[in-house]
């Protein structure tokens, strides 16, 4: 009995065992009273927990494919149900019943031209089955099940809603998740096939589409109506940055404007960048980064400055449109003359995300009574700190309750413990439905937090989506599920928005599954469980461990073991 079980595929290994063998038995590879290898024979040739195989036996059992007897040992049942095979022989059966009558033809004289070109060797055109999936995630998902159920017998196809063909082919899969109001055409088609059973997992692809970043899905299906119409950020890296200790120089200072141009795009994220005017290699800077702005840069250069008459003479003649001011107003600059933009400010961060938290606390609270004072969204400006690690929360809460602008740092920077991490907000704001077309490039920022490196600022290890650690496991269970579906382990499809890998570092938790996944990674190596080579190597780890050791083992220190062992095995 030949298995090929794919660890790379998002089904188990035990669903994938109980649909490869249903198939041997409904195309008559295994026969009534054929036996099957013992479970612990089988778990050891394909690498997998015994208790995977003893329960895809006692489920096949369960349907009448397979029986059970101590002495007998796990044998095909004398009469087993016909199941993906029958389904496609049904299918097909149908097809050309169709197609007969449809010209006029008898059935003897079809059957008769099936068996003479069945006889020849005739080559037939291969059965097909469409997938009709509705998005990235529902395909990948539906075209694995298929592979394990129909295997190498029929060509597939991938479809969306819109693009399906109903004609084109003799089976049609659905997605359960795709209803009949998405999806009139396919219930109407000639062979409709549902995998859809209680059993099937819910992976929440609105919530978590698999092609880009985790989405708010609101209740009823309906957006808040008292969400702003727009929201974005502003940054003051070159302010609160580094007033908090960043090293600026004019180059850095550029520099770091360049790399959130490049971020921002044509995305309206980051709309305005704060700079100091009061040094001259401030001012520089700040002159630098208008005349890149002047020339198509997508980020406006902003100041901040005190309310006297001669700061505001030094800002006017640099050419800047806004400025941040400290002053003292009365209602009567606010509402008739100035008609200013207010930074409510968390300075201390000690505001608190809830709505029914009592002022000064309640950040939504500060927010909805500026709103009712007749401000509108974009008026408001919010501007926190992180002391009390609610930094990203309470910009969010800010958003929510009506403001449109969130004012914070790239990559965390500022006074103490930083101001609002603008890439953090951001990833939250995209998926409160905001600055969607196009998205800002998230990869640009790993060259800044290199450049950050370089200027003696690095990350913390363990700082969220960048830091070196931040996509880094080093449990054993968890490796293994980055083996078996990755998305059981990464926040969303990190590699391809962030630029950053998944890695994993061996501990003495880490187990086999560590060193299969760093073979994958970095060599190429499918291998199982038992491969020879990944045993040597897992027990060089676990001597490691065993004579003290209580560090990671990082790839670039087990890539020699892994030559050694593997030699000429790398693809």
């Amino acid at each position: 009995m030949e298995l090929h079980l794919d660890r790379d595929l998002p089904i188990g290994l035990g669903e994938q065992l109980q649909a490869q063998i249903r198939l041997l038995v409904d195309a008559g590879v295994l026969a009534p009273g054929d036996g099957l290898p013992p479970a612990r024979t089988l778990a050891e040739r394909e690498g997998v927990n015994v208790n995977t195989v003893a329960a895809a036996y006692a489920a096949l059992e369960a349907e009448g494919y397979l029986e059970q007897r101590k002495r007998a040992g796990t044998r095909v049942a004398p009469s087993p149900p016909v199941a993906a095979q029958g389904a496609l022989l049904a299918a097909l059966g149908r097809e050309v019943a169709t197609r007969a009558r449809a010209l006029g033809l008898p059935a003897d004289d079809v059957l008769r031209s099936v068996a003479a070109q069945s006889a020849m060797g005739a080559v037939a055109p291969r059965f097909r089955v469409a997938l009709l999936a509705g998005n990235t995630f529902q395909a990948e998902e539906l075209h694995a099940r298929a592979r394990v159920v129909f295997a190498d017998e029929v060509e597939l196809t991938v479809a969306t809603p819109a693009e399906y063909d109903p004609t084109a082919a003799h089976l049609t899969v659905v997605h359960p998740a795709l209803t009949e109001r998405l999806l009139p055409t396919a219930t109407a088609a000639p062979h409709h096939l549902d995998f859809g059973t209680a059993d099937d997992p819910e992976y929440f692809p609105e919530a978590f589409p698999p092609d880009g970043l985790p989405a708010a899905v609101w209740e009823g299906g309906r957006r808040p109506s008292d969400l702003p119409e727009e929201a974005w950020t502003t940054e003051t890296t070159h302010r609160d940055g580094q007033q908090g200790g960043l090293p600026l120089t004019v180059e850095t200072s550029l520099a770091i404007y360049d790399l959130l141009c490049r971020f921002s795009g044509r995305s309206g994220a980051v709309r305005q960048a704060e700079f100091f005017v009061y040094r001259d290699a401030d001012r520089r800077a700040l002159e630098g980064a208008l005349e890149r702005w002047r020339g198509g840069a997508p980020i406006e250069p902003t100041t901040w400055i005190r309310a006297t008459r001669d700061d505001v003479e030094r800002v006017r003649a640099l050419g800047v449109r806004e400025t941040g001011m400290l002053a003292s107003a009365s209602d009567f600059h606010t509402f008739h003359k100035l008609r200013p933009k207010f930074r409510v400010c968390d300075t201390l961060g000690v505001g608190l995300p809830f709505e029914d938290a009592a002022l000064p606390r309640s950040v939504p609270r500060r927010i909805r009574a500026l709103r009712g004072l007749g401000l509108e969204p974009t008026d408001l400006e919010f501007h926190p700190h992180n002391d009390t690690h609610l930094v990203v929360a309470n910009s969010l809460a800010a958003v929510r309750a009506g403001c449109a602008v969130v004012n914070g740092t790239s990559l965390g920077k500022g006074e103490r413990s930083g101001n609002a991490p603008l890439e953090g907000v951001l990833l939250h704001l995209i998926g409160m439905g905001y600055v969607s077309d196009p998205r800002p490039d998230f990869r640009a920022l790993n060259d800044l937090a290199d450049l950050y490196a370089e200027m003696g600022e690095p990350l913390p290890p363990k700082y969220p989506l960048y830091g070196r650690d931040a996509h880094r496991t080093r449990a054993g269970i968890h490796a293994d599920g980055l083996n078996k579906f990755w998305w059981m382990y990464a926040p969303f499809d990190v590699p391809r928005l962030l630029g950053r890998p998944l890695e994993v570092s061996l501990t003495k938790d880490s187990g086999v599954a560590g060193v299969l996944f760093l073979l994958r990674q970095h060599l190429g190596l499918d291998l199982s469980k038992s491969d020879p080579g990944v045993l040597e190597v897992a027990a060089w780890a676990d001597r490691q461990f065993a004579s003290g050791r209580v560090t990671g083992i990082e790839w670039e220190e087990l890539e020699p073991v892994v030559r050694e062992v593997f030699q000429g095995r790398a693809t």
